[in-house]
């Protein structure tokens, strides 16, 4: 049980940060004028295996349909990882430095 918690606990935090990102972005982007150029920050990128994917779901679907319908959806369309590819690929590259060696 303490697994599906932790599961939770890491959905819930991914789900807070992008709507918080995207609540900051709207914001700005509302505050902006229109001559101003803007700059798109990058998306980022997590993964999820299947258990803790079908544990949240189940979570979700105890809950009301209309609080968790557009998250239920947007889980449902991530894409699947490709099996030739590890999960370990997507670990955050060093940054280089532009001295000569």
């Amino acid at each position: 049980m303490g697994a599906v918690k932790q599961a939770l606990i890491e959905v819930e935090d991914l789900v807070c940060g992008c709507l918080q990102q995207q609540y900051k972005e709207e914001r700005r982007m509302a505050s902006n004028s229109k001559d101003k150029p803007t700059v798109q920050q990058p998306l980022r990128t997590y993964l999820i295996d299947s258990v803790k994917l079908t544990e949240v779901m189940r979570y979700l679907m105890t809950r009301p349909y209309g609080e968790v319908v557009k998250l239920m959806n947007m889980l449902a369309t991530l894409n699947q990882l490709d099996p030739k590819i590890g999960a370990d690929f997507v670990k955050q590259q060093p940054v280089e430095t532009n001295v000569k060696k």
